[in-house]
């Protein structure tokens, strides 16, 4: 076959080349027309393998490049001016509650406060920014959504200056407030001008009806809350996004007050009709241009966005309604009654893989020798004990969720009462994320994984690092995710190895671990504890969460009849 026929795959001399053009739109933020890379060999087939992944990496950085919006001046500043107002509502909350403390010295905290100014002042004149301020501007830029720029740029500075003018203003303001002088406390920045304080709220005898926020205000103040309580960053831009298209079709202007249920209801039936890859300009370059409504209208209804996810999106307009309506911005939620059809059978979503899709799958190459790191699918002699071969052991004895997994720390994994065991845990600045409070648990290490050496796995890489990741060999996909990349090449390879399903994926791992529970006879509360789902009984309240002595018993009630004797006698290349 003519090398022509093969995609972006160029021979000059002896030597293999990848090349694929920039798109047009992107080429100003690339700095170049195309990018071009050798492969390193003179081997063709070779070169077909190489092209193909760096072909889907191509890919998966324009995905991502499509996604960041371009940080310019204006920008920087609205996020700065939102950091301010934020500020401001903390000066309202000092200046009306701080006085009824009785250990609130007014004078101090002026006095303390005017210190404070001069500093800041002298560090914007001499632009002197701290560890501390560039991880503060870091954080705006990103929670803007924005790719982080470096720190010697332009766009930084402007960033590290804004945060220092606007923490000066807001105690200028805050001293004003404390003095009583309410006509000062306008800022005289000129880059916060037209920001005023929090209104203060109504006396109890005032009967003053307060002035309705508009969606639009409301939406954005939702977000910034959640995003600071609750949300992974994945869920702060996927409500921004579907709260934004509510917005557009509803009228951000509107008061919130004049939502109705037939609003609600209209969104519900235009979000059913929305094309799936409406967002990614590359994928569904027709809709370019097109608002939601004009998009649905269009779009077939094969490529329209699948029931679960439509709930998904219908969800994010309901929970910020229902927040409306706990706030008192609203009397009742107009979106309490509306709906969107479920499936009919929500069950059927997923299965768990059946023994001969368990059985395919760990006999396959990975587990019992493959050609080489990028051809695992194929048989060969080399086994690699890395994160690809123990991530889906671990996820059938243990029950955890992909993204659980690939995110754990050698200090995650402990021992305590003579049982080792998975911490399921946030932890502290490592940017490790959970899918909800009650996913925090602890998770007994079946028999199985030791006999297989998973804790010979782990200790080798405490060696290698005592901070580090279980399994570091899973990258940060192109949405910041570990699990990302691995849910593309499990997926893949089950194909490649005949083991994929319509109704199975690497979730089904989840699946089976509940059935072995329920089969050995685990109560249901153990079960809970293990899977990490929320206990609504009243007796959950009282106590500290299960121990792993406790829970060891039941985990060696999962069982599934494979032969892993040959996993165990595996080594590493």
């Amino acid at each position: 076959m003519p090398v022509s026929r093969v995609p972006h795959l160029m021979l000059r001399g002896r030597t293999y080349y990848f090349r694929r053009a920039v798109p047009g739109r992107l080429q100003t933020r690339f700095g170049r027309a195309s990018i071009k890379a050798s492969l390193r060999t003179h081997n063709r087939v070779t070169a077909i393998l190489r092209c193909r992944v760096l072909s889907c990496r191509f890919e998966l950085l324009i995905e991502a490049a499509e996604r960041m919006q371009t940080l310019t001046t204006e920008r920087i500043n609205e996020l700065v001016r939102s950091y301010f107002n934020s500020k401001l509502e903390v000066a309202n909350e000092v200046a009306l509650f701080g006085p009824d403390d009785d250990r609130f010295d007014p004078d101090d905290e002026i006095a303390g406060m005017e210190l404070e100014i001069d500093v800041l002042r002298q560090r914007i004149a001499k632009r002197a920014y701290d560890t501390r301020l560039q991880g503060e501007a870091n954080e705006l830029i990103e929670t803007g959504g924005y790719e982080l720029p470096s720190q010697s740029s332009e766009e930084f500075d402007r960033a590290c200056n804004g945060i220092l003018r606007a923490d000066a203003e807001q105690r200028r303001v805050l001293i004003e407030m404390l003095r009583g002088a309410y006509d000062r406390t306008a800022p005289l920045d000129p880059l916060f001008s037209g920001i005023t304080h929090t209104a203060l709220p109504p006396l109890p005898n005032d009967t003053k009806t307060a002035e309705s926020k508009t969606l639009s205000v409301l939406v954005e103040k939702y977000c910034a809350l959640k995003q600071d309580r609750d949300w992974v960053l994945k869920t702060y831009h996927e409500n921004q996004r579907v709260l934004g298209w509510f917005s557009e079709l509803v009228g951000g202007e509107r008061p919130i007050t004049s939502i109705t249920t037939d609003d609600v209801r209209e969104f519900r039936d235009v979000l059913k009709n929305v094309p799936a890859n409406f967002n990614y300009a590359d994928k569904a370059s027709q809709y370019v241009g097109l608002t939601l409504k004009e998009a649905g209208d269009q779009s077939p209804k094969e490529d329209r966005l699948a029931v679960g996810t439509v709930q998904k999106y219908f969800g994010c307009v309901r929970a910020f309604l229902k927040w409306c309506d706990d706030e008192d911005h609203v009397p009742n939620s107009p979106a309490q009654k509306v709906k969107v059809p479920a499936k009919s059978n929500p069950q059927d979503a997923r299965h768990p893989f059946s023994e001969e899709q368990l059985t395919t799958l760990f006999t396959s190459p990975q587990y019992t020798g493959h050609m080489s790191h990028s051809s695992r699918w194929k048989a060969g002699k080399l086994i690699e004990r890395d994160g690809k071969f123990w991530i889906p052991l671990v996820a059938l004895y243990s029950g955890m969720r992909l993204g659980e997994i690939v995110q754990l720390r050698v200090a995650d994994i402990k021992r305590k009462d003579e049982v080792d065991y998975f911490d399921v845990t946030r932890g502290e600045g490592e940017h490790k994320k959970l899918k909800t409070a009650s996913s925090e648990r602890v998770v007994p290490i079946h028999p199985e994984l030791v006999h297989i050496g998973l804790l010979q796995h782990v200790e080798s890489q405490r060696l290698k690092d005592p901070t580090g990741r279980v399994f570091p060999d899973i990258k940060k996909g192109a949405n910041g995710y570990f699990s990302h990349n691995f849910s593309k090449f499990f997926s893949r390879y089950a194909e490649r190895v005949g083991m994929k399903s319509a109704k199975t994926s690497f979730h089904s791992f989840r699946h089976n671990f509940k059935d072995a529970l329920v089969a050995g006879g685990v109560e249901d509360s153990h079960i809970r504890a293990l899977l990490g789902h929320s206990d609504t009984s009243t007796t959950s309240i009282y106590g500290s969460k299960m121990g792993p002595g406790l829970l060891y018993n039941d985990i060696c009630h999962v069982a599934y009849g494979l032969d892993l004797k040959h996993l165990k006698n595996a080594t590493s290349d």
